[in-house]
């Protein structure tokens, strides 16, 4: 709401998607990283969540066409994720905490992905397993 017309949003998600358990708190610190630290000073900004099942695994994308992030940028949030030191929430805690709740939750063979290009904007993608 505080952007207006700034940004706009698109979700697509497949019906399967809509039927799993992600866990609270996983979606929303994504959202408000792509908005602060990718999209704020963009216009337009665009912001797309989409989710689908695949191979037992339900898979959604939290998309940007933001600022990117720096190559050794992300080699630290990826270190961050790794390790889950307690630095500030600039550093990538964010993602670190969504990444290692939702591996306690399910395993290590779930959680996020980062990638990212500088002027081109960032991808989150969480992996979680399909509930039936």
């Amino acid at each position: 709401a505080r952007f207006g017309d700034r940004i706009t949003v698109r979700t697509k998600m497949d019906k399967a998607v809509l039927q799993a358990h992600v866990p609270v708190l996983t979606l929303q610190p994504l959202v408000e990283n792509a908005i602060i630290h990718g999209l704020e000073t963009m216009e337009p900004g665009r912001l797309a969540l989409v989710g689908y099942a695949q191979h037992e695994r339900v898979i959604i994308h939290v998309i940007d066409n933001g600022q990117g992030i720096a190559p050794e940028r992300l080699a630290e949030i990826r270190e961050l994720r790794a390790q889950n030191s307690g630095r500030s929430h600039t550093t990538g805690l964010g993602f670190s905490n969504v990444h290692k709740r939702l591996q306690h939750f399910f395993g290590s063979s779930y959680g996020l992905q980062l990638e990212s290009v500088v002027g081109q904007g960032t991808q989150v993608t969480v992996t979680i397993p399909l509930v039936h």
